[in-house]
């Protein structure tokens, strides 16, 4: 069984009970971003500014989302990064504008014709298992994936072999929800040129870890500053 969601030009949507079965259906800024997405979507091709806005996809900005949304912008910028991770959509920019696409815009599309694809974007020919990694993993498992990617890309910049620990992945959860993943990275980048928190201290020891990088402070302090800080005992 299935809702239906009204739209001003008396169309609708194809919203199966499914949805609630989503990795982001939890998450109130990414699930209500994305349902406006399937508002404002163009349900036909239409002409702007001498181009083609293809059916699916929308012009607009990250200002203009946060007005309609009622999310401010940072919430915006996370939240459509979260959605553009696991592709339920593409983000095309300029300097003036954003083009958002949905990646399944079809199945949420009105026809007399039953639809049992998943509401989230598995595209899925034949019962042919999906290439690329992200999308082999189950939908559930989101941010076991992204936490995953995160040690990865943190051993590979900051030279060690952290394996992941149940402290961090619960630091990582609470992080994820306010910053993407572009933006912790750039974190992690940012504090490993300090020569201190690399080494370069009385102890000899690193001092740049996952747990440390994690902390709501640093990761805030780091992503802000691509500057050494002071040399003091990080603790």
């Amino acid at each position: 069984m299935k809702k239906q969601i009204k739209s001003e030009s008396n169309s609708w949507l194809k919203l199966y009970r499914k949805f609630l079965d989503w990795e982001w259906y939890d998450d109130i800024n990414v699930c209500r971003l994305f349902i406006h997405f399937l508002l404002k979507a163009n349900y036909k091709d239409k002409k702007w500014r001498g181009e083609t806005i293809k059916r699916g996809s929308f012009i607009t900005s990250l200002g203009n989302l946060s007005k309609e949304t009622g999310l401010s912008v940072r919430q915006v910028r996370v939240a459509l990064n979260k959605l553009i991770l696991t592709k339920e959509v593409t983000k095309q920019s300029t300097s003036s504008y954003t083009r958002i696409t949905i990646t399944s815009y079809e199945e949420y599309q009105a026809n007399d014709k039953p639809n049992d694809k998943r509401v989230t974007n598995q595209r899925q020919t034949n019962d042919k298992p999906m290439t690329t990694t992200i999308e082999s993993i189950e939908r559930k498992e989101g941010i076991e994936y992204m936490y995953t990617s995160f040690i990865k890309q943190f051993n590979s910049i900051v030279g060690t072999s952290y394996r992941g620990d149940s402290k961090s992945k619960k630091s990582f959860s609470a992080r994820i929800k306010d910053y993407s993943i572009k933006e912790i990275i750039k974190a992690v980048e940012n504090a490993s040129k300090d020569k201190y928190l690399m080494g370069d201290n009385p102890n000899g020891k690193k001092y740049l870890t996952p747990e440390y990088i994690l902390r709501e402070n640093k990761l805030e302090e780091w992503l802000n500053s691509a500057k050494s800080s002071p040399k003091y005992v990080y603790k």
